[in-house]
């Protein structure tokens, strides 16, 4: 019975999860636009749900990196990918304010957090002296909200995000350990284990304990350290505990897949600020 329960409501393959994070992203980003634009008033009741609905999609992103560093058939492409984005989007928003003179609103680079996640878990996956280098891209997130690094090298959400792509990583290594203890109880084959929903039901379990125990983690930080408030706003960022639905919905399909498709999900965010910016300059 309680596997038939668990199977019926493993609904969400990684295609869908994919785009319910593209859809809340740019209902948050619309949000800012909005007030930015003087289109809509910072304390009404719109703009708040759409900054929680908003709050969803990063969890969902850092689950997509951390199932794209386990699944990825070539890692170091998978890296450069990521890393191309995040250097790409940092030199185009510098040429668009340096030789245009038009300030931006997004300047934090969400690229930047999910190469440095990305890579930590890489790293951290060689299980050898090398692992030891995944301080480096840990550090850059911590201090790059600092603007050490440079004003237009930031990551967004900064160590907020990178730990969320590594306690998920954690969760699904945790989630290995149970299921083999369970699949020895009851005499199975680890490698037939891992196709039923128990399986997938202790790696979505552990993908949304860690979702909320790194916002657990930062809403007593600051308490502390109030200063952490200016990049990760946890006021908010605590509504995104809610995309734990998502994960325990999670069927471990990658669903619809295609190159094109690949190279949407690059290219979208650029390409939907872009969109969003120029539609409300020449209506607005």
């Amino acid at each position: 019975m309680v596997y038939r329960v668990m199977k019926k409501i493993q609904i969400l393959n990684g295609f869908w999860i994919r785009i319910i994070a593209i859809i809340t992203m740019v209902i948050d980003h619309l949000a800012i636009l909005l007030v930015n634009f003087d289109l809509m008033s910072l304390e009404s009741n719109t703009y708040y749900f759409m900054r929680l609905l908003g709050r969803l999609s990063f969890p969902l992103f850092a689950f997509g990196i951390v199932e794209g560093v386990l699944h990825s058939k070539n890692i170091k492409k998978y890296l450069m990918r990521l890393g191309i984005m995040a250097v790409g989007i940092t030199l185009a928003i510098i040429i668009i304010e340096k030789a245009f003179g038009f300030i931006l609103i997004f300047v934090d680079n969400i690229f930047l957090t999910l190469f440095l996640g990305a890579l930590s878990i890489s790293l951290i996956k060689k299980k050898n002296w090398i692992s030891f280098f995944s301080i480096i891209p840990i550090g850059l997130s911590i201090f790059g909200n600092y603007y050490i690094l440079a004003p237009y090298f930031v990551p967004q959400y900064g160590i907020y995000g990178v730990l969320m792509i590594l306690f998920m990583y954690l969760g699904n290594i945790i989630a290995h350990i149970i299921s083999k203890k369970q699949a020895a109880k009851a005499n199975l084959n680890y490698s037939d284990y891992i196709t039923t929903s128990y399986y997938q039901q202790n790696v979505n379990l552990l993908y949304a304990a860690a979702i909320v125990i790194v916002n657990v983690i930062f809403y007593v930080l600051v308490k502390f350290i109030p200063s952490l408030n200016e990049t990760i706003l946890m006021f908010i960022q605590d509504y995104s505990i809610i995309s734990i639905i998502f994960m325990i919905l999670y069927s471990g399909k990658r669903g619809y897949d295609s190159k094109w498709y690949r190279t949407f999900n690059y290219l979208f965010y650029p390409m939907h600020l872009v969109l969003l910016y120029v539609i409300l300059y020449l209506l607005f």
